[in-house]
């Protein structure tokens, strides 16, 4: 979760937006600890969440970053997705998924994020370790950003979010 938000700050993200749900995200946790500047924003359900990062997204320029508990928070969700990916709206969309040791005994919560959000997606991932997360946020935003820009979605399993920080975060090419 440390290395997440730490390549979420490295490419400029300065709000999270989520749901109340979202707020036992090992995500969010690592967010409220941690001395970034990186600020966690809670609507009372996930389509607000979505509807707030598009706005933003639409008033800076910037990606909107929003993060869904699991595959409910991300159903709650596919209205805003839909709109943002009609409207061209750059979104990094972050969903909680259940821990990669019992996927297939179908935990509840569980679904495959990444069939879900694909509709509403310019592309998906899913994170398999957790040495991959600086270069796959650093593609998820080349994604986002790139004509045309819309949403993309990444599906974060709890337990490689609770690993260690083993890599650092990749800094952006000097222009």
């Amino acid at each position: 979760s440390h290395l997440l938000l730490e390549q979420l700050a490295v490419e400029g993200t300065r709000f999270i937006f989520g749901s109340l749900g979202s707020a036992d995200s090992p995500l969010i946790g690592a967010a409220l600890e941690m001395d970034a500047d990186i600020h966690y924003l809670a609507a009372l359900h996930e389509e607000i969440a979505g509807s707030m990062a598009i706005g933003y997204a639409q008033a800076s320029s910037r990606p909107g970053v929003v993060s869904l508990p699991a595959a409910t928070g991300l159903i709650n969700s596919l209205s805003s997705l839909y709109n943002a990916i009609h409207a061209r709206v750059p979104l990094i969309v972050l969903a909680d998924q259940q821990d990669t040791q019992i996927l297939n005994d179908e935990p509840p919560l569980w679904g495959d994020l990444c069939e879900l959000a694909k509709p509403v997606s310019k592309w998906t991932c899913e994170l398999r370790t957790a040495s991959e997360i600086p270069r796959l946020v650093r593609r998820a935003f080349h994604e986002a950003n790139s004509p045309p820009k819309g949403p993309v979605f990444m599906s974060l399993p709890i337990n490689i979010l609770l690993e260690p920080k083993t890599v650092s975060p990749i800094k952006p090419p000097q222009s």
